[in-house]
């Protein structure tokens, strides 16, 4: 037997669910060393997808211990109902062994003195006798097999997980902000060093020059964020959304692919003078500008 270190409640274990138990923890200790050294080094990509897979982990391990919790309730139901049935057989096997005895005393009382002095027993005698040890005898089987009925008391586990998984839920939240702000950090500090470029190749006239150099980390929408007219297929240009002419700079924020139409009309217009010139939408510009993460 051993005891439940959440419930106290004590149920038997059999060997080799020990054994089974112990190779399982070896292999959660080594598996868990490996997964330190996966969170250490994950990108914000895998982490999130990690919570994601955590969680389902975790509702699926819930509701199979919730069907072994089941399950277990169902057989215990069922091996109690097994040892009631046993009791009440036992109950009436011992009531009818107590009417033999009785019978035989009386039996015994009735048999005259010659008898009894010369050992002579009745068949009645002898009947109950046997009826007695017959008796005797089903009873101690019977109360052999209630006594070899076992089963282990059902645990409700789910309380206990719900606890773990808020825990672990919690502990890679707080791992993917710290990652989310140094990941951010170092966009800031990235930005910073393209900017300090920029205001450097702005200030030795080379501002279109510079921009050669970092067009290929301008990544193109699906679609011109001025017009909204798909891009796919069809040859973009990369524009300065703040004019070069105006001291804007060569910057990935500052940089955007947009339609020759829109660029042409655009020419070296800021983005306030080009809306309102051709009256388009500025709410929606906007919103395609800020999805891009571009500065406006």
């Amino acid at each position: 037997m051993k005891r439940n270190r959440v419930t106290g409640q004590e149920y038997y274990v059999r060997p080799e669910k020990i054994k089974r138990a112990k190779e399982q923890k070896k292999r959660l200790q080594k598996s868990n060393e490996e997964r330190k050294i996966f969170l250490k080094d994950c990108t914000v990509e895998e982490l999130e997808l990690d919570i994601e897979k955590s969680k389902r982990h975790f509702a699926s391990y819930k509701q199979e211990k919730l069907d072994e919790y089941q399950q277990g309730v169902r057989e215990k139901t069922k091996q109690l109902a097994i040892i009631h049935s046993l009791d009440v057989e036992i109950s009436a096997l011992q009531g009818k062994l107590g009417q033999v005895r009785a019978q035989s005393q009386r039996a015994q009382a009735n048999q005259n003195l010659v008898g009894r002095f010369m050992g002579f027993v009745s068949d009645e005698m002898k009947a109950l006798y046997n009826q007695e040890l017959e008796l005797s005898r089903i009873i101690e089987i019977k109360s052999q097999e209630r006594k070899s009925i076992r089963f282990n008391e059902p645990i409700d586990m789910t309380q206990v997980i719900s606890e773990n998984e808020s825990k672990e839920i919690n502990m890679l939240q707080r791992l993917l902000e710290q990652k989310l702000k140094s990941r951010e950090k170092e966009q800031r500090q990235s930005n910073e060093l393209a900017k300090l470029k920029a205001v450097a190749a702005s200030a030795i006239g080379k501002t279109r020059e510079h921009a050669i150099t970092v067009r290929d980390q301008v990544v193109k929408s699906e679609s011109c964020p001025y017009c909204g007219i798909s891009l796919e297929g069809v040859l973009s240009h990369l524009e300065h959304i703040y004019p070069v002419s105006k001291g804007g700079h060569s910057t990935i924020n500052n940089m955007v692919h947009v339609c020759s139409k829109c660029n042409i009309k655009k020419r070296d217009l800021t983005l306030n003078q080009f809306i309102d010139l051709y009256s388009l939408d500025r709410v929606v510009i906007l919103e395609r500008l800020r999805v891009q993460g571009k500065d406006y």
